[in-house]
Formats: structure tokens, sequence, C-alpha cells
């Protein structure tokens, strides 16, 4: 696992990735927003990203680091998103197909917790990531995920802190 991560930082550190177009409802102004999609996609349309043919080398790094997902998440996936917040307001994924999504943060950074709604929860949702779209209430929980994989429901609200220091990667 940690060959791939340190060969996906390797290719990630020397692309620009862009500024995603849902970058003032997902982030404060002061935080960095860029997002890349890769594979199959049915917003506003269907079809591949052209990220999957213009990066084909990093898109098949970034899977074979997929290879590495424990087992209770090792499933199909038809697309895979590279993004770079330096926070994330609460928001849900309510366009992503039913089921759990796996995430791995990689990179040198502190902060960048991952907080997602759970009702059997203790921990309050991050007040700086509410928005108008989640109760300010939820309760969820935080899942350590710097260089190791999580899986999650994306249909329930999830953020990320702010990263304190350093560029986080969530793929």
């Amino acid at each position: 696992l940690q060959e791939c991560i340190l060969a996906a930082r390797a290719q990630i550190e020397n692309i620009t990735i862009p500024t995603t177009p849902h970058a003032g409802k997902l982030t404060n102004k002061e935080f960095v927003a860029r997002s890349m999609l890769f594979g199959a996609y049915t917003t506003q349309g269907q079809g591949v990203s052209n990220n999957t043919e213009k990066f084909p080398e990093l898109l098949q790094t970034l899977h074979d680091l997929a290879t590495h997902r424990p087992d209770f998440i090792k499933y199909d996936y038809a697309s895979v998103a590279l993004n770079e917040f330096t926070s994330l307001k609460a928001h849900k994924d309510l366009r992503n197909q039913p089921g759990l999504t796996s995430l791995i943060a990689i990179g040198d950074f502190e902060g960048g917790d991952f907080w997602v709604e759970d009702d059997k929860g203790s921990v309050p949702i991050p007040q700086d990531a509410v928005t108008d779209k989640v109760d300010p209430g939820l309760m969820g929980r935080l899942m350590p995920c710097k260089n190791r994989f999580i899986a999650f429901y994306p249909h329930r609200a999830h953020c990320i802190t702010p990263v304190r220091r350093g560029r986080r990667f969530s793929i």
C-alpha cells in the first residue's frame, strides 16, 4: 500500500488539478477546492471523462492503489474522483450510486479529518461545516483516513475539517 501511495503522490503533485465548479458551495473562499473525475459520469449527460484519456498513467496508478482496499470495500467502481480540498462543508452526494463509497486521503498534511453522519455517532457535526442543506444538530463520527481506506455511505452528510498544514489529496 505504501508504495502505491508514494507513486500516486509523485504523479498527483506534478499535475494541476482544476478548481471544481462547485467550489463556492462546498468550501469557503479562502480554502482550496480542486477536483478531477476519471471514468464514467452521469451528471449533465453521460459518458467517459476527458481525464480518463488525458492522464492514463495516473488513472492506472489510482487503480493500482484501489486494489489495496480491504476486502469489505472491494466492489466494482465506474469512476474515481481525485480531490484536493483544504476544507469541505457538509454535503450529501445524492447523485452517487447507492451503496458504499471508498476513500483514502494521502499527502503530507495535518488536520483534514473526515466526519460522516452516523445514527450511533457521538461527534457533533463541525459547526463551520454546516450549510442550509444539513441539520446543525447532526451527530456522526470521525473516520481516520490518512493513508488508509475507509468506506461510507455518500448519501449521508459528510465533510472534512480544515487542513492546518500541507496538501491533502483524497481518492
